[in-house]
């Protein structure tokens, strides 16, 4: 099965990651700008913990941002991290809190 050039606006070809780079930027300046928007400090709120998760800016985001740059799979999680966030539950496995 061969992959679509783009997933949800993501490129996939691995010779992409400078867009993807650019794109990653783009979704963690969002991430930040959108709480101070609504009034609110730099996080989301996670509904199972009951606790704001906050996003902060720091010099190690360069790494973590051309680690995730490398393939399309992990911009896409990227990108849709306000929602893993906020929707994060424990396993049914795991330990309790």
């Amino acid at each position: 099965m061969e992959i679509p050039e783009y997933v949800n606006g993501i490129p996939t070809k691995k010779t992409k990651s400078k867009e993807r780079v650019q794109l990653i930027n783009e979704y963690y300046s969002k991430l930040r700008k959108k709480p101070q928007k609504e009034g609110r400090s730099n996080s989301v709120f996670n509904k199972f913990l009951g606790v704001d998760v906050y996003v902060v800016e720091k010099e190690s985001d360069k790494k973590t941002i051309y680690a995730a740059s490398k393939n399309w799979q992990s911009t896409y999680a990227v990108k849709h991290l306000e929602d893993v966030i906020t929707n994060a539950t424990k396993l049914d496995d795991g330990p309790n809190l």
